[in-house]
């Protein structure tokens, strides 16, 4: 059976009421997680382009906080019913977002690893290769997850053996400077 019938099959086989209760938990999760999104990039619109620019008064700043909520709501489905793939596209998006935490678990766990010039290039090599091998149709069977995955690895990995130390490591102050500084703020 394809996976895309897996929930209306499950569902079919469940009692009304609880097929009714499972459907509406996962719409109301889904418009709850939506919802949040559309409304932080609208109030990030507002604030960050049309306040600086317009220096509208508040009342003016909640309405066109409300018109790009909507425009921000109604813009999605447009691709949703002129793009037939869009399921396809959300996998892709995924692995564009896993990139992002192994670049943020890189810097935490590996402080050797970080670096902004490393998360920026690793950032921007996970980005370009996998936009590269989802167009190429996922070549040899290796799904677009993994060269997600594994791209910002190698890149910060080059990065730092290439590169050498961090900003950070250079301009850090030594044990003599820090001592110096103590000596002149305590005297």
């Amino acid at each position: 059976m394809n996976s895309l019938y897996a929930l209306p099959v499950f569902l079919e086989k469940m009692p009304p009421l609880a097929s009714a209760f499972v459907t509406t938990s996962l719409v109301a999760s889904i418009f709850v997680s939506v919802c949040t999104v559309a409304l932080a990039i609208a109030s990030l619109v507002v604030r960050d382009f049309y306040v600086p620019y317009w220096k509208p008064t508040p009342e003016r700043e909640l309405k066109m906080t409300r018109v790009f909520s909507v425009v921000i709501g109604i813009v999605p489905l447009v691709f949703v019913f002129f793009v037939p793939e869009i399921l396809k596209l959300s996998f892709f998006t995924r692995a564009l977002r896993l990139s992002i935490t192994i670049v943020a678990m890189m810097g935490f766990y590996l402080p050797l690893f970080a670096s902004n010039r490393g998360a920026t290039a690793g950032l921007i090599g996970a980005a370009v290769s996998t936009t590269v091998w989802y167009l190429l149709g996922n070549p040899f069977g290796i799904d677009n997850m993994y060269i997600a995955a594994a791209t910002p690895l190698v890149v910060m990995a080059i990065e730092r053996l290439v590169l050498g130390r961090t900003p950070i490591e250079r301009d850090a102050p030594t044990a003599a400077q820090a001592n110096t500084l103590v000596e002149r703020t305590s005297a």
